[in-house]
């Protein structure tokens, strides 16, 4: 038969605190890193930049990087659908999807590399892949 390892209150709670610091540690330094980038918003003007996913700027969760610590959010969505040809996107939606919406084609499914700009005071990012024009409005821009 084979011995239990009992595990007493007073050591259980102190595993549960540790963990939820250790946690809340890496929270906070996490977000001391993202606060050295700079994501572009309505105000930001993008000189065209070539984008081929070598940058080597870095990573941060959810961004496309333009230069050196600036980005901008992969979410935005494809304005214009009339290029919705398989030879232009890495991704055509989710492999389960649990509702009957159409996928909506972001700026993360659009296949490297291109040139992407934005003009300032405007919420449309330009992307320029093999001669066709894409158009992406960016999502909760202020």
């Amino acid at each position: 038969m084979r011995d239990l390892i009992r595990i007493g209150p007073k050591t259980t709670i102190t595993i549960i605190l540790l963990l939820i610091g250790l946690f809340g540690i890496a929270i906070f330094f996490s977000n001391q890193s993202a606060k050295k980038y700079k994501t572009a918003d309505f105000k930001t003007e993008i000189k065209a930049s070539k984008i081929d996913g070598k940058e080597g700027y870095g990573s941060l969760g959810g961004t496309i990087f333009y230069a050196d610590k600036e980005g901008i959010a992969s979410s935005a969505e494809l304005i214009n659908n009339e290029f919705i040809d398989e030879k232009y996107w890495k991704s055509h939606g989710p492999l389960v999807d649990f509702d009957k919406n159409p996928h909506h084609y972001s700026i993360d499914d659009l296949k490297f590399p291109y040139v992407l700009s934005k003009k300032a005071n405007c919420d449309t990012i330009i992307v320029m892949k093999d001669n066709v024009k894409f158009s992406f409005k960016m999502i909760n821009v202020k």
